[in-house]
């Protein structure tokens, strides 16, 4: 069951300025017409009015593909600390011990707020930072601003496991850069993981790999990729 979005769910779910101009609007085949509940996971240290913006801006931008984000639960909170990390110059035995040092926390995170596992809504971690300062992992990623994981094999590749809830992470540090609108998109394009869409090379689809000019679209394939996921009906 969705919440109302009235009294405080309202300011999770309310309308959210638009700031930045469309790459290119909906087309009439390329709609999802259905509900997507979203369950609101946020760090300690993040201000729940920049979370909140988050969810109303996502509801936004899903909102023109006949998507409606509602949320399954009222939002928690958790301890606020960078899920990316591992000890640098460290030696590991393989790979697996390698993996289990820098996802350690994000494991832990995903374990906690994502399973047991549930196909109908999708689990949104907004946190400080997802990469540790002076980690293992920071000497081989410069900056991470999202993550976005569906459940199956490749996940667990990085996860340990496969079976847990949809789960889109995203940095405040990274994505409060940015415009109302392009923080929108990056948590989209999470949430499209997280929903099984993979990147693509259109720099002005939401899966682009690259940082958006506009606000990015969806296109008919992978709106119906999210009606086959959601188990929707339609084309």
């Amino acid at each position: 069951m969705l919440a109302c979005a009235s009294g405080p769910v309202a300011d999770w779910l309310g309308p959210s300025p638009d700031d930045t101009r469309a790459c290119g609007a909906p087309s009439s085949s390329g709609r999802v017409d259905g509900a997507l509940a979203l369950r609101v996971v946020v760090g300690d240290d993040v201000p729940a009015s920049d979370a909140a913006a988050l969810t109303r801006g996502l509801r936004r931008y899903f909102a023109a593909y006949g998507l409606d984000v509602g949320l399954a639960a009222p939002p928690v909170w958790i301890d606020d600390r960078p899920l990316l990390a591992g000890e640098a110059g460290a030696s590991y035995a393989d790979g697996v011990a390698q993996a289990a040092a820098l996802y350690g926390p994000l494991r832990e995170v995903v374990a906690e707020v994502a399973t047991p596992r549930r196909d109908d809504e999708v689990v949104l971690v907004v946190v400080s930072d997802l990469l540790a300062p002076g980690s293992a992992a920071a000497q081989v990623l410069t900056e991470v601003r999202g993550l976005g994981f569906a459940p199956g094999p490749e996940s667990a590749e990085v996860l340990g496991f496969e079976e847990f809830s949809p789960v889109a992470l995203v940095a405040w540090s990274e994505v409060g850069r940015f415009p109302e609108g392009g923080r929108a998109a990056m948590v989209a394009h999470e949430v499209g993981h997280a929903l099984g869409l993979a990147h693509v090379a259109d720099a002005d689809n939401l899966m682009a790999v690259r940082a958006f000019r506009c606000v990015p679209y969806l296109d008919s394939s992978q709106t119906a990729q999210l009606r086959r996921v959601l188990s929707l009906e339609g084309p």
